[in-house]
Formats: C-alpha cells, sequence, structure tokens
C-alpha cells in the first residue's frame, strides 16, 4: 500500500523516503578498512551545525529583546523573528545542497529504496513509548496522592501513604538487595 505515493507500508515493515542531496559535501571515513570503520555524512553534520547555531541565534535574540519588551508600554511580537533566524539559514543551506527525495519504488517482490523501518522496531518504539507514558502517569498520581495524603487529617489517608510508600517502594529494593547479596562474589 502506498500512502500518498511517497510511504510504502508492506508486511515487512515501512519504506519512507530517504533525503538526498545532488551537491553534497560527501563522508569522512573514520578507521579505513577495519572491523569497526563508519562514515559521517557532512551534509548531515552541516545541517545539524547550521540549526544549532540558529537555535543558539534565536534564543540569543528572545533574551535580548525580554528587556526592551519588559519596559512599560512596549510589548513587540517576537515570534516571527526567532522563527525567521531558524528557518531562513537552513532553508537557504538546503537549498544549496539541492535537497530531495528518494522515493521507494517497487523492484521485483519487494521496495528499493528510501530507509526501512522493520515491523519489530515500529512494535518496540511503541511498546516502550507507550509504557513509558503510563509510568510517568502513575508517578504523577501517586506525587499528587501522597502530597494530598500529607494534608490530611484521615487515619485511612495516612495509612494508605505510608503503605503505599512501604509496599510499592520498599518491597522492590528489598529484594533487590536480597538478590545482590546472594551473588556470588568476584575472586
Amino acid at each position: 500500500m502506498m500512502l500518498n505515493d511517497s510511504v510504502a507500508v508492506t508486511n515487512s515493515g515501512v519504506y519512507l523516503p530517504e533525503p538526498l542531496f545532488s551537491r553534497g559535501l560527501g563522508d569522512i571515513h573514520f578507521f579505513g578498512e577495519s572491523s569497526i570503520s563508519f562514515d559521517v555524512s557532512l551534509d548531515l553534520m552541516v545541517i545539524l551545525f547550521v540549526l544549532g547555531a540558529c537555535i543558539w541565534g534565536g534564543n540569543y535574540t528572545r533574551n535580548g529583546l525580554t528587556e526592551f519588551k519588559n519596559r512599560p508600554g512596549t510589548r513587540p511580537t517576537t515570534w516571527y523573528l526567532r522563527l525567521g533566524i531558524v528557518a531562513v539559514p537552513t532553508i537557504v543551506l538546503l537549498s544549496a545542497l539541492e535537497l530531495h527525495f528518494g522515493f521507494p519504488e517497487l523492484k521485483g517482490f519487494n521496495f528499493k529504496g528510501g530507509p526501512h523501518l522493520r515491523n519489530s522496531l515500529i512494535a518496540l518504539w511503541l511498546a516502550l513509548s507507550l509504557y513509558t507514558a503510563a509510568f510517568i502517569a502513575e508517578i504523577v498520581r501517586a506525587g499528587i496522592a501522597m502530597a494530598l495524603g500529607r494534608q490530611s487529617d484521615l487515619m485511612i489517608v495516612k495509612f494508605l501513604r505510608v503503605g503505599f510508600i512501604e509496599f510499592i517502594w520498599g518491597v522492590p529494593l528489598i529484594t533487590l538487595l536480597i538478590v545482590a547479596s546472594s551473588l556470588p562474589k568476584k575472586a
């Protein structure tokens, strides 16, 4: 299934458009022909440098205009200045490198071109994201409950707060200490 003639969704994963440069700067080769050799794209390094410098310039502009904005009677809008400081140099750089996209094409029985995201990677990413979101939500909920329990005069609320601290936090810690003490020591 092709989405908008650019993203291919198949049983083996998702194929995305690949950013390509007609006038690329090349690669830097590290460690020659050894087994740990790898290449770093100069295009990516320059784009990250320009983005970092633009974001720094936008923050510098915001901090400089904060004093001006804090004067009585003046409230100028500055978001478009900061957007221009970040967007214009980045767009100029990408157009100078002649950015274009290589779309996945059906070659034989499979798609070729563009990065391939396997279904296992997508499932792992989704599972870890949902697990982390649920964990953060539970921590926030428990923190609110404990803060409210500390202010309450009801004995049951204080009992539940202490029980939460002892059993939810204490038992895993004690279990970890017992397991760690039972591990064999290094000779």
